[in-house]
């Protein structure tokens, strides 16, 4: 079983076959199911070319994670719930395309300090602020770990709001078609070093308006 001790994320700058063939098959399904091509993602550019940083994204559909697959020309790391490890078969397929196990709700801070080391080595990270999919397809509350996370790592956070993905699938629906479309923004630095409670809020209020900012356009 993948565990957080034996983990080793996979390069984030030289992709395995593995992962080139395995984006090849979830860019075409995007593209047949979701009609996610590339000139429905903007701000690709914001990506950086190198070093770790935060890809930071609202969460409204299991569909999410290979949609910022599609989006980033980078290879991307997961943070992914540690029950879905429990299958060796799955788990294997999933730690291949970057994903790492962490025990969500419990204050996992082992999960937090290897997530930082992912950083620091030069991976670029998938941070879901909101911690769980949506209900209703609006962006929930914004909590403190990517806030906290950037701040420990010295790392951008890169945000990006995708839209389309609740409507094809929503949690606890089934899965459809639709159309979805990505927004990816300008980097955002820390401003402290210091890991304290005012620090993280700051910041995590910053996440929190351009999330907010991408929302209301969409619906404008």
């Amino acid at each position: 079983m993948v565990t957080q001790n034996n983990f080793v994320p996979v390069s984030s700058e030289k992709p395995s076959g593995f992962y080139r063939l395995c984006l090849y098959l979830v860019r075409l399904i995007a593209w047949l199911l979701l009609r996610l091509s590339k000139n429905k993602i903007s701000g690709r550019e914001n990506i950086p070319k190198t070093g770790g940083f935060i890809f930071a994204s609202n969460h409204a559909s299991h569909l999410d994670p290979p949609v910022l697959a599609v989006a980033s020309p980078r290879q991307l790391t997961y943070l992914a719930k540690i029950e879905l490890f429990k299958n060796p078969v799955f788990a294997r397929l999933i730690k291949s395309l970057g994903a790492f196990p962490i025990q969500r709700g419990k204050g996992d801070m082992k999960a937090i300090e290897t997530a930082a080391s992912f950083l620091k080595a030069g991976h670029a990270l998938v941070v879901f602020p909101e911690g769980t999919r949506t209900l209703t397809g609006k962006i929930g509350r914004i909590r403190f770990g990517a806030a906290r996370l950037a701040i420990l790592a010295n790392a951008p956070i890169v945000p990006a709001y995708i839209s389309g993905t609740y409507k094809a699938w929503p949690k606890h629906g089934k899965i459809k078609s639709g159309n979805v479309t990505v927004k990816i923004g300008n980097p955002i630095q820390p401003e402290s070093s210091e890991d304290t409670p005012s620090s993280c809020a700051k910041l995590t209020k910053r996440i929190e308006e351009i999330f907010k900012k991408f929302e209301e356009e969409e619906i404008l």
